[in-house]
């Protein structure tokens, strides 16, 4: 039974502007993202789980309360804080201890195969590839960076959760 959604930040819920840290990006959301986050929220355990360059979660924080969306999420988690990036298993087994969850349990949003996707995979976590734009490349390159499910938009995932509910 899913009880809980991990989702990267960048390009699932905020758009990446290259060339931009967190902090400097304008803060222009996926579409649908407040919606599918209002609704999760109440169904899920919400749980950022994100690679990140030069934010923390408290960075990551502030950006959710300036746009509106952190009453959504009960965790932040950001390779920075832990010392360790996806695709790698501590950053993962990071958020499972603090959500109290199991793999399988869990379903990891990203959009990138190399990083979420694998990631996930590795842990035994069902994953799905977020694909509203092509910015990274879809190599399938093993079996373990083959998604669950790819979807092209928010609203898509919804509909693969709500079947699997």
């Amino acid at each position: 039974m899913i009880k809980g959604l991990f989702l990267d930040i960048g390009d699932t819920i905020i758009m990446e502007e290259e060339g931009k840290s967190l902090n400097e990006m304008s803060g222009n959301l996926v579409e649908g993202a407040a919606e599918f986050l209002e609704e999760m929220s109440r169904r899920f355990q919400l749980v950022i789980v994100s690679n990140t360059v030069n934010s923390y979660a408290v960075d990551i924080d502030q950006l959710l309360v300036k746009l509106g969306l952190r009453r959504y999420f009960q965790h932040i988690i950001t390779s920075l804080d832990v010392g360790i990036a996806k695709p790698e298993p501590g950053i993962f087994e990071e958020a499972l201890r603090v959500s109290g969850l199991k793999p399988g349990e869990v379903i990891m949003i990203g959009d990138r195969v190399d990083t979420d996707i694998l990631g996930a995979n590795r842990m035994n976590i069902c994953s799905v590839l977020l694909r509203w734009r092509d910015r990274h490349p879809l190599q399938l390159l093993t079996q373990k960076h083959k998604p669950s499910f790819i979807a092209r938009s928010l609203a898509e995932i919804r509909d693969y959760i709500d079947s699997r509910t």
